[in-house]
């Protein structure tokens, strides 16, 4: 399977330090503007391994990193690629977070072991994904309901998770509903992470995988999950392009989203209208179509 072994590019990064201006790189450009890519709809899985090396290590450009392969997605004519996040600390920039989850059709969360309320403290991020305004004027209860349906398929990838420690259960989706919908008595970021999560992320399973399957990427410091040819078969299975308002991606129109959202998340102020956003993007594509 291509995507296994694919190479990962600056998509939309930040510079080293501080800084906040997110831009989209060349290489990804150059990848999403291809004869290939350009006009297909496209599929983004995204991978998230908590276990990654340490934010304040990674001396590269820190945010969205993209696949340069890419694989066909069966019955959908679409090609699905990979979306990781490098050098980001989503404690302190939870807005990375929730600009994975809304490009993703499919969110991976790997992470060691068995589960515990702490284990579901890498989603707080939801907490910013929940301050996105979908449509102008709307009420909050409605703006929720929305947000849900923005948010993507869900699969917690357990590392070398271990049959005694599922407390009985006789799956892993099973495990992971029980731990899911146990909060700790204590309240705290941990818990009300598990929440949104349990409120939010619709449809949701789990998958195992094993640490020996996983490989080291040049340039990473350990073994990564976006490696797992199980996390990929599991997403291709049921695949399905993301749709904004009705309109599905294609490579430039992602290119042109994610540009849009990004401008819009670098400034520290500015509200997030996402309908807002996706119009503007579709004018200006059409646009740009009939004057070519």
């Amino acid at each position: 399977m291509a995507l296994a072994s694919a190479e990962y590019v600056p998509f939309c990064t930040c510079g080293a330090g501080g800084e906040r201006e997110l831009r989209l790189r060349g290489a990804a450009v150059d990848l999403l503007e291809s004869e290939r890519l350009e006009a297909r709809r496209v599929v983004l899985l995204g991978v998230l391994h908590v276990e990654d090396e340490d934010a304040s290590d990674f001396n590269g450009e820190r945010g969205l990193y993209i696949s340069t392969n890419a694989e066909s997605v069966r019955d959908q004519d679409a090609s699905a690629l990979v979306l990781i996040l490098r050098g980001v600390d989503l404690q302190q920039e939870p807005f990375w977070g929730s600009l994975l989850l809304l490009l993703s059709s499919h969110l991976f969360v790997a992470r060691t072991g068995p589960l515990t309320s702490a284990s579901f403290h890498t989603m707080a991020f939801l907490s910013d994904f929940l301050q996105i305004q979908v449509v102008d004027d709307g009420k909050p209860e409605d703006n929720a309901l929305l947000l849900k349906e923005m948010v993507p398929r869900f699969t917690w990838a357990a590392i070398d998770l271990k049959q005694k420690d599922m407390e009985g259960c006789e799956s892993p989706s099973k495990y992971f509903e029980l731990k899911l919908t146990s909060p700790s008595s204590k309240h705290g970021f941990d818990v009300d992470a598990q929440m949104l999560m349990n409120g939010y992320l619709h449809s949701r399973d789990c998958i195992v995988l094993k640490s020996s399957s996983l490989q080291t990427p040049s340039g990473f410091a350990g073994p990564q999950a976006f490696t797992s040819q199980k996390i990929l078969t599991h997403a291709l299975e049921s695949a399905q392009p993301k749709a904004f308002f009705g309109r599905y991606l294609n490579g430039a129109l992602v290119l042109h989203l994610t540009r849009s959202v990004a401008n819009v998340i670098s400034a520290r102020d500015s509200k997030l209208v996402l309908q807002r956003v996706v119009t503007n993007v579709l004018v200006n594509y059409w646009k740009r179509l009939v004057n070519s």
